[in-house]
């Protein structure tokens, strides 16, 4: 097995990967989520009527969240640099002959340290001069917030039709056109390979053709599975478009992560917070029962009204929104109890927030921003996992059933294809990133580390022709001047 299958060398900065799972993951379990079709227990740190209620106004929390990482954003990127100039004028202070201490043999003298800092200074005050630059990061961070939001509520009706395994082939497309990138072969077998989940995505969209199965919003709109498809494409096109020039800014513009999520987070929690004023202000609603299926699958935020007819019956009229302040707000009438959750969910989720946008940030720094999609099939196997366990806690079984659910077997035939297409794309990834290296068909011909081996051998080569070189012509001098020396004896004799 070793002949055709290896390991590859492991990445210090996968470190990043893993903290923005685990970030990513706290913060779907503080607002709580549950997939497919309440086959599992829901997953919420915080449980009650109450809070179900607040977590149904979800771009109310993202507006939050936005608010979050800019506030974070600010307080590090001032504090690195209130440190940054408090060490330029050390620098300065310092004598040039001072004895180095060991961080100074390690990073430099204070000379280089010195240009090192000033520089990082300059390149901050570019970017807030340069009109030019700073237009275009707006530009991208406003398509951030926009396709990040698209693709939220996109999971809402259709989350069925999402083929994000399309995306690597996209992603790659763009970063080698962007960064003149080569691709080689083994990443065009992890391309082609990663295509493969979307045979299993076709056949769960095709179960889902049930004459009773009815629940999903595609089910009742049959039109809406191509216009859904192009749609998602048209989206996680413009999304690996974003993450290739956010790339760019930190590489060529020398941008910190700090500074580019300041401006996104002002920019998010402003878009959100103006949608959710304007949806404060109008109903779902729809002409026909498909577009009353449509609203009521995106529209979560509810309000009831209950109408008294002549003392004998009680009306109840329920109005829905996209989202709705003063519902949000009415809420927090409710017992102090409740009101200290809400409080505290909203915090933690700022801060978890905060911390998956900037290791997100990280990933594509040090690492590409391949690797964000990399992120997609483990991101959602541990969500499964999550969701098991929960389950597994709570109801002493694996799955959430009462018994009563005749469309049980196909909800778990739907899982099992779903969570067999993640382990299949998570796969073509490990082959993508050269974890795993497939030693056959010439397929670790171009693996980074044999790349870097062919150059070492090439450049030790050369020097040892080099060396060879100079060796042959310091004989052929030596025995010139041992004939200059006999033919000088001869003539004195």
């Amino acid at each position: 097995m070793r002949k055709y299958f290896s390991c590859g060398q492991y990445n210090i900065f996968f470190k990043y990967i893993i903290l923005n799972i685990i970030f990513d993951l706290l913060y779907d379990c503080i607002h709580g989520y549950n997939i497919y079709d309440n086959l599992f227990y829901n997953v919420r740190i915080f449980s009650g009527e109450i809070q179900e209620s607040f977590s149904n106004h979800y771009l109310i929390y993202k507006t939050f969240d936005y608010l979050g990482v800019f506030l974070f954003s600010f307080l590090f990127h001032k504090c690195d640099s209130y440190i940054l100039k408090k060490d330029l004028k050390k620098d300065l202070k310092k004598p040039i002959n001072e004895k180095l201490t060991n961080k100074e043999k390690i990073n430099g003298p204070p000379q280089i340290l010195l240009i090192h800092n000033v520089n990082k200074i300059n390149i901050e005050e570019q970017f807030l001069k340069s009109k030019d630059l700073y237009r275009k990061y707006i530009i991208i961070c406003i398509l951030w917030v926009v396709e990040e939001q698209l693709l939220k509520i996109f999971q809402f009706g259709l989350k069925d039709l999402d083929f994000w395994m399309f995306e690597l082939l996209i992603i790659t497309y763009l970063s080698a056109r962007m960064f003149k990138l080569e691709i080689f072969n083994h990443q065009k077998f992890a391309i082609l390979f990663n295509l493969f989940p979307c045979i299993l995505k076709i056949i769960t969209i095709g179960l889902s053709f049930n004459e009773e199965y009815e629940n999903l919003l595609y089910i009742n709109e049959k039109s809406l599975i191509a216009v859904g498809i192009i749609i998602y494409i048209i989206l996680i096109i413009l999304r690996s478009y974003v993450n290739s020039k956010i790339k760019w800014f930190m590489d060529f513009k020398y941008i910190s992560p700090k500074r580019l999520l300041m401006i996104y987070g002002l920019i998010g929690a402003s878009i959100c917070f103006i949608v959710s004023f304007i949806t404060t202000l109008f109903k779902c609603k729809g002409s026909n029962e498909n577009e009353k299926y449509i609203a009521d699958s995106i529209c979560k935020v509810c309000e009831s009204y209950t109408i008294s007819n002549n003392n004998i019956t009680n009306d109840t009229i329920t109005y829905k929104y996209f989202e709705n302040f003063l519902i949000y707000f009415s809420n927090f009438k409710s017992e102090a109890l409740e009101i200290f959750k809400e409080l505290f969910k909203i915090i933690l989720g700022m801060i978890s927030n905060f911390l998956s946008k900037y290791y997100f940030l990280l990933v594509i720094k040090y690492l590409t921003p391949v690797y964000i999609i990399f992120l997609c099939p483990i991101f959602f196997f541990l969500q499964k996992i999550i969701l098991i366990s929960n389950t597994l806690i709570y109801k002493h079984w694996f799955f959430n059933d009462d018994g009563k659910d005749s469309f049980f077997p196909l909800k778990i035939t739907r899982f099992a294809l779903d969570i067999s297409g993640d382990i299949i794309s998570f796969f073509g990834f490990l082959v993508y990133l050269e974890i795993i290296e497939l030693n056959f068909c010439n397929l670790n011909y171009n693996l980074r580390k044999n790349i870097m081996k062919r150059g070492y051998y090439e450049t030790y080569d050369c020097q040892r022709c080099d060396s060879s070189v100079v060796n042959s012509d310091e004989d052929e001098t030596e025995e010139e001047n041992e004939e200059e020396n006999e033919d000088l004896i001869v003539n004195n004799l």
